[in-house]
């Protein structure tokens, strides 16, 4: 199979040295160039359990000379969602099938106002991984992804695509409900990422740490109010599901945290921003995930 990865930070690379395998045909979109020619040069490196291999796979800066793909895997931070997507529309034809595996909600969305939703698959994985250096990743942690059309079918296509995952050694699933399960990371993600972003911790602190698991709760709290409101019924115990997480990615910097740490733009609008703003639409209050919205604006404002 033809795949782009849209976006060749931390997950995007992870997850293509997965998708190397095989008959796979695969090209890391890179927006660095200095990524991209440490790839280039050297290979793409990643760690796991103090180990390390060594991964070729084709980069790029451009996606014109790439022709058309057969999937496209965006992986881009949400707010460069719609450049990214318009930046590929030469690379799309009848049959591409674009698989979005972002954080945060919105994001298939934006895809299908510029390609159409019937082009479009949705997903979340539980991978976990850092970027330690051009070229080089640290993969933080394994889980599962989850994949779906938007319409709840499991159709061809979505089997193909999870087959393509599994091969590849990354455990994946089709799920009949990808709107709930993108609710459910999202819950994760307003429990982990902006506490560890402000405070620099790495993410097992969450669960360790009394005061971090307190404000997590609350926040995860707030977030299932919210998703109720909207008619997605999630399962009890996501708090203690967020705590979880955070102890099997003990070792893990979150993806905002490492925005923080590099003093980039990160992509809390669309994880606690969304709950503040979909609890304003819906009634509900949200005053912690507010609380961490605006303070991490606050530490964006100085960048």
């Amino acid at each position: 199979m033809k795949i782009i990865m849209l976006g060749g930070g931390a997950m995007g690379s992870l997850l293509g040295s997965f998708l190397t395998s095989g008959d796979n045909d695969i090209t890391l979109l890179c927006r660095s160039h200095e990524h991209a020619n440490e790839i280039n040069r050297k290979g793409l490196i990643i760690e796991a359990l103090s180990k390390e291999k060594i991964y070729k796979i084709r980069t790029s800066v451009d996606p014109a000379p790439l022709g058309y793909a057969d999937l496209i895997i965006v992986m881009v931070k949400t707010y460069d969602t719609l450049n990214a997507i318009k930046s590929v529309i030469n690379n799309i034809n009848p049959e591409t099938i674009v698989l979005t595996l972002q954080n945060g909600i919105g994001n298939w969305e934006k895809i299908a106002s510029v390609i159409g939703r019937e082009k479009v698959l949705a997903g979340v994985t539980a991978q976990g991984a850092t970027l330690i250096k051009p070229g080089r990743i640290r993969h933080g942690g394994a889980g599962p992804t989850h994949i779906g059309e938007l319409n709840q079918k499991i159709s061809k296509r979505l089997k193909k695509v999870v087959a393509l995952f599994n091969s590849a050694g990354l455990k994946a699933y089709a799920s009949d409900d990808i709107k709930k399960i993108l609710w459910q990371k999202l819950v994760i993600n307003v429990g982990i990422n902006a506490i560890t972003a402000l405070t620099g911790i790495l993410n097992g602190k969450i669960a360790s740490v009394p005061e971090a698991a307190a404000i997590s709760s609350a926040a995860v709290s707030e977030a299932v109010a919210v998703a109720e409101a909207l008619g997605i019924k999630l399962e009890h115990g996501q708090g203690e599901k967020c705590l979880k997480v955070a102890r099997a990615t003990q070792n893990n910097r979150s993806s905002m945290g490492q925005d923080i740490d590099r003093h980039r733009k990160t992509e809390v609008d669309a994880i606690n921003g969304e709950i503040v703003k979909s609890g304003n639409e819906m009634g509900i209050a949200t005053p912690v995930n507010q609380a961490l919205h605006q303070l991490i604006k606050i530490v964006e404002s100085n960048f």
